[in-house]
C-alpha cells in the first residue's frame, strides 16, 4: 500500500473532495510483477542476441507511478492535483446499489462508508 500511495494512485482514487482511498485493483504488486517480467524477457532475449545477461531489478513505486501515468496526465499539463476518481470497487459497488442490488462487495471499511455517504446523498 506504500508503493501504492508514495507512486500517486491513491492521490487519484476516492470521491472527489474526499480523503485517498487505496485503489480497489492491487497495480502495486501485481504491476511490478508484470514490469519484472517484462525485464526478465528483455534480459533473456539480449543473452540470445549477445551471449549475456543483464542483472533486472524493478521499483515497485515506479511500477506504479507507470500504471498510473494517464491518471497523472492531468497534472502534467496544468501544474494543478488531479481530482480524485472513485476507486473501480466503490464505483461497481454504487452502480450495483443503483440497479437495486441488496448486498454489495466494496474493498475496504472506508469505501463501504464512502459509497453509503454517496447513496444517502442521492449522488448515484
Amino acid at each position: 500500500m506504500i508503493a501504492q500511495a508514495a507512486g500517486g494512485a491513491m492521490s487519484v482514487t476516492g470521491l472527489p473532495g474526499s480523503l485517498p482511498v487505496k485503489p480497489g485493483p492491487t497495480i502495486g504488486d501485481t504491476g511490478t510483477g508484470i514490469h519484472c517480467a517484462v525485464g526478465i524477457l528483455a534480459a533473456y532475449v539480449q543473452r540470445l542476441e549477445t551471449g549475456q545477461g543483464q542483472k533486472v531489478e524493478v521499483s515497485m513505486q515506479d511500477a506504479v507511478v507507470n500504471l498510473t501515468r494517464v491518471a497523472m496526465l492531468g497534472h502534467y499539463l496544468t501544474g494543478k492535483p488531479v481530482e480524485r476518481r472513485m476507486a473501480g470497487s466503490l464505483a461497481a459497488a454504487l452502480v450495483a446499489v443503483a440497479q437495486g442490488a441488496r448486498i454489495v462487495r466494496v474493498h475496504d471499511v472506508a469505501e463501504t462508508v464512502d459509497a453509503l455517504a454517496v447513496w444517502q446523498a442521492g449522488r448515484v
